[in-house]
């Protein structure tokens, strides 16, 4: 009889216990902040990030299956394992099916599953890389800083010289092509003081340029830093712009298409602006809504309406953004904030 009841009571407390634990309130935040100790995993829901201390973190991409690219002082990551070494630090490109990292002798893209097939582009000048599907963008500078863009394509795994992209009466140091952003039918390339916009009438057609949109203000820093398209809008970061003498609070220029022709709106302002706010130092797309980050926080804006604010208990110092299908990775100097 003793035995039995030495038996049976651990197994009563087991049950008791895995009563009250499946039972107890879980935490209703979609969003929880965290440091990321030195070589630790952290695993929240089905997002997995693992880095050394966040001032080690660089960048961070993400496409649209899930699969991460970390770019850290070391080498680049890819879905945590390390892939890469010898990297300048610029931000890499990502695709559903490659990355493309940025290198001392050029580009280097590899695929991210299957058969890890690498192809590497030759650019004494290499500055910034992004993905349009199959296609590869690809900008690099010549000894005397000028930019042009060269669009691949890839066929038979092989990325081959589609269309080559020069600022229009390009001069020295006009840095053209240091940012990029591409949709089916609209490109829009940054260059040192203003950003191109380019049209295609499909895929299959080479860019043509339509329009250069200035500063409506002055010539702030780093205008066109960030550039985000949607169905009918063009976002022009200048994250460097003084609003209401708050030095550096940044501001977020928004040009919509009305009938063939795109108008300046009402520029957009953190909802918590500061000074060194920086606001617009990221904008991704990802559905209907647009999503801006500052130094504090990540916002997704539908339309002109603000519908939801992403930020920890403290500071996260929202530098750098990833965000796909409701996914969002939001780096900073400290911390890193994971949906």
């Amino acid at each position: 009889m003793i035995s039995v009841l030495l038996y049976l009571i651990p197994m009563v407390l087991i049950i008791i216990w895995f009563i009250v634990f499946a039972t107890m309130p879980r935490t209703p935040e979609a969003y929880r902040d965290f440091e990321l100790p030195v070589n630790e995993t952290m695993v929240d829901d089905e997002t997995m990030l693992t880095h050394e201390p966040q001032e080690d973190v660089i960048s961070v991409k993400m496409n649209q299956t899930g699969d991460k690219v970390i770019l850290r002082s070391t080498g680049y990551y890819v879905n945590d394992d390390f892939t890469f070494t010898g990297a300048l630090n610029l931000p890499p490109a990502i695709s559903d099916t490659h990355v493309a990292y940025v290198t001392e002798q050029g580009f280097t893209v590899d695929r991210i599953h299957g058969d890890k097939q690498r192809f590497h582009i030759d650019a004494r000048l290499p500055l910034f890389a992004v993905f349009d599907g199959l296609s590869l963008y690809v900008t690099t500078l010549s000894e005397e800083k000028a930019g042009m863009v060269t669009r691949y394509e890839c066929i038979d795994g092989s990325w081959v010289i589609y269309q080559l992209i020069e600022r229009p009466h390009s001069t020295p140091l006009d840095s053209f092509g240091r940012h990029v952003t591409v949709t089916d039918r609209v490109m829009l390339v940054t260059d040192a003081i203003s950003v191109h916009m380019f049209y295609r009438p499909s895929r299959a057609d080479e860019w043509s340029r339509i329009k250069s949109i200035y500063p409506p203000v002055g010539s702030p820093l780093l205008f066109g830093s960030q550039t985000a398209l949607t169905r009918n809008a063009c976002y022009i970061a200048s994250p460097y712009e003084t609003v209401d003498g708050m030095t550096y609070a940044g501001v977020v220029y928004v040009y919509s298409r009305l009938g063939g022709v795109w108008k300046l709106g009402e520029p957009m302002v953190s909802p918590f602006k500061q000074e060194e706010g920086r606001f617009g130092s990221s904008i991704c797309v990802d559905g209907d809504l647009v999503w801006i980050s500052d130094s504090r926080a990540a916002y997704a804006y539908r339309g002109d309406e603000l519908v939801q604010t992403v930020s920890g208990e403290t500071e996260v110092y929202g530098l750098g953004l990833a965000v796909r299908k409701g996914k969002i990775i939001l780096s900073g100097d400290r911390r890193t904030l994971v949906s």
